[in-house]
């Protein structure tokens, strides 16, 4: 799920590869979701909108992955980037138009973009190991984190393109996703139910 900041607008993706979205959620009323046909591949494994004019999706199974972008809810989705092997990719997180992040199954890389809504895409690792990049959150263009099935955390403070350094959190269970507040204060969850 992906709730556009300061508005009421959602978008949830399913195992499909599909989505839905609403404009109108709130604690106290029922919203109205719409359909919206996915990009053709599935399963949809994330979804990130930081606006009505960006959604990123990462979808498919090994050999069909890829992530995906609309420019507006309910768009045409257009593949943006797929890796040469084509391995699923797990986790997107966007921080606004001009920054999205992706986490790559069975290998420690991500793919960023500066122009997601584009084929713009570059590759890096985050760190050394071999876990599985599960969970993403880029809260500005300048910090994102992200957590891996080897109970790693790892962080940049100087971009997607910068140094990412990694801390060990928990080495015996996978962590399954992450969400920051601020460059200091994140909450990640593993795959018992911990936070």
């Amino acid at each position: 799920v992906s709730c556009i900041p300061s508005s009421t607008d959602c978008v949830i993706s399913d195992g499909k590869g599909n989505a839905f979205y609403a404009t109108n959620v709130s604690t106290s009323a029922t919203p109205s979701w719409t359909a919206w046909s996915g990009p053709g591949v599935s399963p949809s494994k994330a979804i990130a909108c930081p606006t009505t004019k960006l959604c990123a999706m990462a979808a498919g199974e090994k050999g069909k992955a890829g992530i995906y972008y609309a420019t507006k809810l309910g768009g045409a989705w257009t593949l943006g980037y797929a890796h040469s092997s084509l391995n699923p990719w797990d986790a997107v997180s966007c921080a606004s138009i001009s920054l999205c992040v992706a986490g790559e199954e069975d290998e420690r890389w991500i793919a960023y973009s500066t122009k997601p809504a584009s084929t713009a895409w570059k590759e890096r690792s985050a760190g050394g190991g071999s876990g599985t990049i599960t969970g993403v959150d880029c809260i500005s263009g300048s910090f994102c984190a992200a957590v891996d099935t080897t109970g790693h955390v790892h962080v940049s403070s100087t971009g997607a393109e910068g140094t990412w350094t990694e801390t060990e959190i928990d080495g015996t269970t996978a962590l399954t996703g992450i969400a920051c507040t601020s460059t200091t204060a994140c909450l990640a969850a593993d795959s018992k139910g911990n936070i």
